[in-house]
Formats: C-alpha cells, structure tokens, sequence
C-alpha cells in the first residue's frame, strides 16, 4: 500500500509549526504510516529566496512531494499554493483542505498592508504579535501570543517586502481552471474571519464543487482555532473515521 502523505501550507509571514498542534491531534486520529510534512515555505524562515510567485512555490513543492499525489492543506496564503499546485501539478493532489482561503490579496483592515501603513516593522516583540493576532483569532490571549511567537518570523525587511509583492500576485494563471479540477476540495471558512470573506469562501467552494465549512467563533487561524474539528475532516478523508 502507497504510504499517504498530509501536506501542510503555512499562511505568509509564519512557518511550519503553524500546525504543530494539529499534528498532535491527527496523530491521535491516523495510523502512524500516514506521513505528515509541515515544510516551511521559499522566501520564509532560513530561505532568502528572492522571486516568491505562486507558481514558484508549487514547483518547489511539486519536486519534493508531488509524486506522493498528497492531501494538501493550505491556510491563508498556503491554500493559494495549495490552488496552484492543484492546477499546475502533473499528478494532482489526492483532496484539498482550505483554511482562511481567498483569491487576491486579502481584504481585511487587520492584513499585512495594514501593518504596513501603520509603520509596523516585522519584528518578534509582543505588541507586533498581538496586532497581528487580533483580527485573525476570534479572541486574543496571552496564551496565543506566546503560542503564536514560535510560529511568526523574524524577517529582514527584504524578505518581508518580497512576501508583500508575491501576495499582491494573487494566484498566477494556468490554462486550466478551477472548474476543470476533479478533485475532493473541504473549504473551512471561521465567521469571525477578518482577512477572508465568507463571500470568498462560498466562491471557492462553487468553483471547486467542494464542501464549505462553517466555523462558529472562530477566526482566520482555523488549524490553531480549530485543530480537532480539522483533524477530524482530515481522517476522515483518510478513511480512519467518520465526519
């Protein structure tokens, strides 16, 4: 049997431990042959990778673990790439699991471009983190926050420019559409989102002919916010447990 592999795609600006905590929940969930990759993505973390267009990331990421045929879960700007490898993958992905997912920049008053008009600089101090964490939890503790500094990156202000440039790409286009993808899609949208609308959720979910989710008081951090609800979906679509 073909060992299945859970690809997991951070949100701009964080990394990898992004789903640290969904980790320990699925864990308890699936067989442990289930392979679970989290990588940080190009341009984030030790990587100063200049050029970060969508189409960039899912080639990396096609490269190393495209002939897997993974179950990919995007948050944010990862479910994006998560798109993109969709359509661009020679073998497509087996399912698709969308977390605070748009299309185009994000639309709320709490994104990075916010940030940046209020002369914020990415750095690891705790105002910065709760700025950044009130908008994108349904509510803010100091327990988040000190969650939420292993997961955000100390990024020099070339990097975080390139990120800024690459998220106002929005989705690079391919001749195939989203109509065209014949693929298992779960769009989770929480109603406290203040990045994604659930406008935006509800076209993914047309789009995709998937399922939408919605997450009561939650807000745009669903693998935090919502770790077991999402580790459910995820085994379920494994075959290890009904939804």
């Amino acid at each position: 049997m073909t060992q299945k592999t859970i690809l997991c795609l951070h949100g701009a600006f964080l990394n990898g431990c992004l789903f640290d905590s969904l980790r320990e929940v699925l864990e308890t969930k699936i067989d442990t042959k289930v392979k679970i990759c989290s990588p940080t993505l190009l341009g984030h973390g030790s990587d100063h990778t200049k050029e970060l267009s969508y189409v960039k990331q899912a080639d990396w990421l096609e490269k190393k673990y495209g002939q897997t045929s993974p179950i990919i879960l995007g948050h944010s700007m990862g479910a994006a790439i998560a798109l993109q490898c969709a359509l661009q993958w020679r073998s497509p992905p087996e399912a698709l699991f969308l977390c605070g997912a748009g299309i185009g920049k994000p639309k709320g008053p709490n994104t990075t471009q916010g940030f940046l008009a209020r002369g914020i600089t990415p750095s690891l101090t705790n105002d910065f983190i709760r700025q950044m964490t009130e908008g994108w939890f349904c509510s803010t503790s100091q327990e988040l926050i000190d969650s939420f500094c292993r997961q955000i990156l100390n990024l020099s202000n070339d990097q975080f420019n390139e990120i800024q440039a690459s998220l106002a790409k929005g989705i690079d286009q391919t001749k195939r559409k989203f109509e065209d993808l014949q693929i298992n899609a779960k769009i989770l949208h929480g109603t406290e989102d203040q990045n994604r609308s659930l406008k935006e959720a509800q076209a993914l979910s047309t789009h995709l002919k998937g399922e939408l989710v919605i997450l009561e008081k939650c807000g745009h951090m669903v693998p935090i916010e919502r770790a077991e609800v999402l580790a459910q979906k995820l085994a379920s679509q494994l075959g290890y447990c009904p939804q």
